[in-house]
Parts: C-alpha cells; sequence; structure tokens
C-alpha cells in the first residue's frame, strides 16, 4: 500500500524541470514493471497448476467411464448368455434332507 500512495504522491509532484522527480517516477516505473513481471510468472504458475489437475481430473473421468463400459459389458454378457430351456422335474431337486 506504501508503494501505490508513494506513486500516487509522484504522480501529483511531477515535474520536468526537477531531476528527483524524474528519477523518482522512473524508479516507480521500473518497480511497476517488476511487479507485473512477478504477476505474470504467478499466472504462468498458476495455470499450470489448473492445466494439471484438470489433467488429473479427466484421467480419473476416464478411468470411471472405462470401468462403467467394462461392467456394462459384463452385464450384457451374463444377459445374453445362451441357456438351454428345460421344463421343471421333480425328480431334480435334491430331497434328500426331508424325511
Amino acid at each position: 500500500m506504501e508503494r501505490y500512495r508513494k506513486i500516487g504522491i509522484t504522480k501529483e509532484n511531477f515535474d520536468l524541470g526537477d531531476k528527483s522527480d524524474l528519477n523518482a517516477l522512473q524508479t516507480a516505473v521500473t518497480t511497476n514493471f517488476h511487479i507485473i513481471d512477478e504477476l505474470q510468472a504467478l499466472n504462468k504458475i498458476q495455470n499450470q497448476r489448473l492445466l494439471h489437475s484438470n489433467h488429473d481430473y479427466m484421467h480419473a473421468l476416464s478411468m470411471a467411464q472405462a470401468q462403467r463400459r467394462a461392467e456394462a459389458e459384463r452385464l450384457e454378457r451374463v444377459v445374453n448368455r445362451a441357456t438351454t430351456p428345460r421344463s421343471f422335474r421333480w425328480r431334480d431337486l435334491n430331497m434328500s434332507n426331508r424325511r
């Protein structure tokens, strides 16, 4: 905050005839460029983090989709499994446990 207050004071008191004002303004501009460079670097880092987190999220989604697809195929195989139609017969039941 102090830096921005100093820049405001420098802008209000700027006079090309005074060499110290010119030096102060050049210092303020250099500081601003440094701040801009730092913000751009932080923005680049943040974008890389977002890109990596999106990649991880998309990878997790694709794995979940592959699992769902495999489960759907398994269930489809179970449903379509060939069964031999057979009529009910009492003799097929195990009645040895009954009296």
